[in-house]
């Protein structure tokens, strides 16, 4: 008698997915209804999954909302590249020319040139530009020459009153010099009047 041969697929099935234990000899490979049957199985675990991942993900959403609602929302941080400025060889060429400008008087010059449709040079020529740019460059020059203020430190010959007042030696020369300390003090203030 004839053994029944088995069919490509149950032959591809029993080799290919490993169904068989090698260990048990020749065990019959699982039939196409328990094969269908984990199959559902798993899609029905994948889908378990990926809707517990949707309402994660909804959650967090909603969480995020909740925080910008109240903080506003955040930008995220991104590489920004910066644009290229298609007025930098003018910036170069009358800078060359124009040696003396400060950062923020081309600043300046670049700002009206801008609005008024301008090039940097015609916006130099400009009678209020350079009355602006000799008034900043007048009040740099006034500021430069005005000292610094001068410690508020007051001193007896040659030592400061709270070094002196520390030691015993100090008060006591304080105490015994206070008229001349006092009277110092008040033409120091006259001076600065």
């Amino acid at each position: 008698m004839e053994e029944p041969k088995n069919t490509p697929a149950q032959d591809q099935k029993g080799s290919d997915t490993g169904d068989t234990n090698p260990g048990e000899g020749s065990q019959e490979p699982k039939s196409v209804e328990e094969s269908i049957a984990d199959l559902k199985k798993q899609n029905e675990d994948l889908f378990a999954r990926t809707k517990q991942a949707e309402e994660e993900n909804k959650k967090y959403r909603d969480q995020m909302n909740k925080f910008e609602s109240m903080f506003g929302p955040q930008e995220q941080k991104t590489e920004e590249k910066k644009e290229f400025d298609p007025k930098w060889q003018e910036k170069v060429d009358f800078l060359m020319e124009n040696k003396e400008f400060s950062k923020e008087e081309l600043t300046y010059v670049d700002t009206i040139a801008k609005g008024a449709g301008i090039s940097l040079g015609e916006a130099a020529q400009r009678d209020d530009v350079k009355e602006y740019i000799s008034f900043q460059r007048e009040r740099k020059r006034s500021q430069e020459k005005i000292p610094a203020p001068e410690s508020r430190s007051v001193t007896y010959k040659g030592k400061s009153l709270k070094e002196m007042s520390n030691t015993k030696e100090g008060r006591k020369e304080l105490k015994d010099n206070w008229g001349d300390v006092v009277s110092g003090f008040k033409n120091r203030s006259k001076s600065k009047i």
